[in-house]
């Protein structure tokens, strides 16, 4: 066999392991792009499910606010009873404040609802949008749980000037 035969056969050898190693290499970006879409896919769900949570947090928080705050209002105007204040200028804007309040965590309420249920409607957003919304509700759940905290330890200082009062009454 002469040199160039020998020649010609390696450059075709040649050419068909680079075709292989070409369509090796094509399904091998295929299953990248493939394995890229999946794990995209997974960070969307998992990003989903901790929206949904949170939001669902944030309902709840929100409707123990609104009930912490009916709870107050309740004291309040015992207090006001026991006082000889009911009706009062003072009664009036404490409750006033109050039911600001409780408007404000049924407001927080309604805004986890929006998002507390499966599937999502941001199912198809981008993950920046889901982050944007889900940033969003862990601040609403602080306020919440902030508010309902301060709405509760309001009502306990009302309890305790209303047991003042009732011992007063006790003792006669």
């Amino acid at each position: 066999m002469s040199a160039e035969i020998v020649s010609a056969i390696a450059a075709v050898v040649s050419a068909i392991g680079g075709a292989f190693a070409a369509v090796a290499a094509f399904r091998s970006a295929d299953s990248a792009r493939n394995a890229e879409q999946a794990a995209d896919e997974a960070e969307r769900r998992s990003a989903l499910r901790q929206l949904v949570l949170t939001a669902k947090e944030v309902e709840v928080e929100g409707a123990r606010g609104a009930v912490a705050a009916a709870a107050a209002v309740r004291s309040r105007r015992d207090l006001a009873t026991f006082s000889g204040g009911l009706g009062g200028s003072r009664e009036k804007l404490d409750v006033s404040a109050l039911s600001v309040k409780a408007e404000r965590a049924k407001e927080i309420e309604a805004e986890g609802k929006l998002f507390a249920v499966w599937p999502s409607s941001l199912a198809t957003s981008p993950l920046e949008e889901i982050d944007r919304v889900a940033t969003k509700l862990l601040a609403l759940r602080v306020e919440a749980r902030a508010m309902r905290q301060d709405l509760e330890s309001e009502r306990a200082d009302f309890e305790r000037q209303n047991d003042t009062y009732r011992q007063k009454v006790v003792q006669g």
